[in-house]
C-alpha cells in the first residue's frame, strides 16, 4: 500500500485550509452558510410538513413562495460567486475588474437581497407568532443571518458604485 498519495492529498488539504484562514474575506465561507439553507429549500419544498410557528402566521400560498425563495435565492447568489473569479475588496474595484465581475455581482446583489427578504419574513412572522417561554432558539440565531445577509447585498453594490466611480 502506498501511503504517499493519501500523505500528498492531506498535506494539500491542510495548505488549503490555512490559506482560507489566512485569506482576510468571508467570501469563503458563503457556501458553507447557504448550504444548509438551499437543502432546507430543497427539504421543506419536496417533503417536510409546513413549520407550524410560520405557517400559521402566513397562510399556505405565502409559506409556500417564502420556502421556495431560498432555492433561487442561494442558487443565484452561488452562481453569481463562480461567475465572478475571485473578487477582491471595494476599494480595489477597477473598471476592468467591474466589467469582468459585472454580471457576478449583480447575481450576488440579487440572490443575498433574497435571502435577506427570506431572513426576515422568519424572524418577523417566528417573533409575531411566538409566545413568551416558547423555545424558539432558531429565532435567535437566525438573527445574525438577518443582519449579515443584507451587509452583503450592500458589500455588492458597493462594489458596483465603486467600480462605477473609477
Amino acid at each position: 500500500m502506498n501511503l504517499r498519495r493519501p500523505a500528498q492529498l492531506a498535506g494539500r488539504l491542510v495548505k488549503t485550509f490555512v490559506r482560507l484562514l489566512d485569506n482576510d474575506s468571508v467570501r469563503p465561507f458563503i457556501p458553507l452558510y447557504y448550504a444548509p439553507f438551499l437543502t432546507w429549500g430543497l427539504y421543506a419544498t419536496f417533503f417536510a410538513a409546513p413549520l407550524p410557528l410560520i405557517m400559521t402566521q402566513m397562510g399556505r400560498l405565502p409559506y409556500d413562495i417564502w420556502v421556495w425563495m431560498t432555492i433561487p435565492g442561494t442558487l443565484v447568489c452561488l452562481a453569481g460567486m463562480w461567475l465572478r473569479n475571485g473578487g477582491g475588496p471595494a476599494t480595489l474595484i477597477t473598471e476592468p475588474l467591474l466589467r469582468r465581475d459585472y454580471l457576478g455581482l449583480w447575481m450576488q446583489f440579487g440572490g443575498h437581497a433574497c435571502m435577506a427578504i427570506v431572513l426576515l419574513i422568519y424572524e418577523i412572522t417566528g417573533i409575531a407568532g411566538a409566545t413568551w417561554g416558547d423555545p424558539v432558539i432558531s429565532l435567535f440565531l437566525i438573527s445574525s443571518y438577518a443582519v449579515g445577509v443584507p451587509l452583503l447585498a450592500a458589500q455588492c453594490l458597493r462594489k458596483l458604485w465603486r467600480g462605477r466611480q473609477r
